[in-house]
C-alpha cells in the first residue's frame, strides 16, 4: 500500500505534495518558491499535447484507493 493511499482522500495532502513537486521542478529546491511560468494542469497534460506527461497525485491516489477496495471486495476467505 502506498503512503498516498494511507493518507486518504484528503485534497490537502496531495496539494502539499504537488506544491513541493512544483517548487522542485522550477527551482531544484522543494522549499524555495519561484515565479511559475506554466500552469500545473498544463504540465500534467500528455507530452503530445504540450505537457510533461506528469500525473496529478489526486488521480494516483484515487486509483490506488480503488485498487485497494477492489482487492478487499474480491478477496474470498477460504
Amino acid at each position: 500500500m502506498s503512503c498516498l493511499a494511507c493518507c486518504g482522500p484528503d485534497a490537502g495532502n496531495s496539494c502539499e505534495l504537488e506544491r513541493i513537486m512544483r517548487n522542485f521542478l522550477w527551482t531544484g529546491d522543494p522549499a524555495r518558491k519561484k515565479l511559475i511560468t506554466k500552469a500545473w494542469h498544463k504540465l500534467c497534460c500528455p507530452k503530445d499535447e504540450g505537457g510533461l506527461g506528469l500525473t496529478r497525485l489526486e488521480y494516483i491516489n484515487r486509483a490506488l484507493l480503488l485498487k485497494l477496495v477492489w482487492r478487499i471486495t474480491s478477496h474470498k476467505d477460504h
